[in-house]
């Protein structure tokens, strides 16, 4: 929908390429199923975020801010959990989940 993530990472990343991390830790997590009136139900995103001890971690999700919302309060993974605080530095939106998935596989 729009939120301050989105705003954020269009303020923040645009045109650039996403970092290569030295450490990457990726997990694939298309946990939001979107009812039928939602307009939005195929988009999705890939994202990085950078953990507190300097470690990457990538994903993808059907709700950038809500999964954002989910690593930034230590519920997201447990990866993330042990690793606050995160800050999500990249992010792209793709037409669907396998899209969003096929990116998360090439940056890890």
């Amino acid at each position: 929908d729009g939120g301050a993530v989105r705003a954020s990472l269009e303020a923040d990343a645009a045109g650039v390429d996403p970092p290569n991390p030295p450490t990457l830790h990726r997990r694939h997590t298309p946990r939001h199923s979107a009812g039928p009136a939602d307009h939005h139900a195929d988009m999705a995103w890939t994202y990085m975020l950078e953990c507190g001890d300097g470690s990457y971690y990538v994903g993808s999700t059907r709700d950038l801010d809500q999964r954002a919302w989910e690593h930034g309060i230590g519920r997201g993974s447990r990866y993330t959990a042990l690793r606050q605080p995160v800050r999500l530095v990249w992010a792209q939106e793709f037409d669907n989940i396998g899209e969003a998935w096929q990116m998360e596989r090439k940056l890890s």
